[in-house]
C-alpha cells in the first residue's frame, strides 16, 4: 500500500515539474517576441502604433481628465438607501 503511494505521489510530482518547465519555456517565447519587437522599432513607430491602439480599443476618450472627474465625481457623496 505504501509503495503505491509513493509511486502515485512520484507521479504526481512529476507530471507538475514537467508542466511548471512547459510554462517556463512559453514565457520565454513570449517574452523574446516582445522583446524583438521593442528592438527592431524606432520611438516614432512605437509611438504610432500605441495611438492606434488606443482609438481601436476605446481607451482615447477614457483617459482625458473630463472623463476621469466624472468617473470619480461620486466619491465622498453619501448615498441614500
Amino acid at each position: 500500500m505504501r509503495k503505491s503511494i509513493g509511486a502515485v505521489v512520484f507521479v504526481a510530482a512529476v507530471i507538475v515539474a514537467g508542466a511548471v518547465a512547459a510554462q517556463g519555456v512559453l514565457v520565454d517565447a513570449a517574452a523574446n517576441k516582445v522583446i524583438k519587437k521593442y528592438q527592431a522599432a524606432t520611438c516614432d513607430q512605437l509611438k504610432a502604433q500605441k495611438t492606434v491602439n488606443r482609438f481601436r480599443n476605446g481607451m482615447a476618450c477614457a483617459s482625458s481628465p473630463s472623463s476621469w472627474a466624472r468617473r470619480f465625481s461620486s466619491f465622498g457623496t453619501k448615498r441614500s438607501a
